[in-house]
């Protein structure tokens, strides 16, 4: 027997490795879908944000006008297009454009048409105080903008 040779090695076993691999990819496996949920909580609690941020600018444009709710496109087909949509008309009430990008908007419509958002058409033109959409009327509370 050579009494320079170590009788003892020193790693770790394939087991040892195999057994810590499993581990691994059950803890991730558990953490994964729970990643999943904060991060479509903390995208629905911006775009709240983004609708409140909007609904401000839209009280202040009411303001300014007479209190009329805007004539609007419920949204633009290019974000190149001259016509009045819910971004173009808000925008000198909010001073930023990113209050228009949704961050659930996985479709990119933000990028097509300027805004994730889309403006009830309905409502065009109509007086705050006596909206009336399709046959509901003086409920405000209940009809979407």
């Amino acid at each position: 027997m050579n009494p320079h040779r170590k009788s003892h090695r020193s790693g770790f076993t394939l087991t040892e490795v195999i057994v810590v691999a499993a581990i691994i990819g059950v803890l991730a496996s558990l953490a994964f879908p729970g990643y999943r949920r904060i991060k479509a909580l903390s995208q629905s609690t911006h775009c709240v944000s983004n609708l409140r941020q909007i609904g401000i600018s839209l009280t202040a444009y009411l303001a300014d006008h007479g209190m009329k709710l805007p004539e609007l496109v419920p949204a633009r087909e290019s974000v190149t297009d001259d016509v009045p949509a819910i971004d173009t008309e808000l925008l000198p009430y909010l001073n930023d454009v990113i209050c228009f990008h949704c961050p659930g908007d996985h479709e990119k419509i933000y990028e097509t048409t300027g805004t994730s958002y889309f403006w009830n058409s309905t409502l065009n033109g109509q007086d705050i105080s006596a909206i009336d959409f399709l046959g509901i009327s003086k409920n405000s509370a209940g009809i979407p903008l």
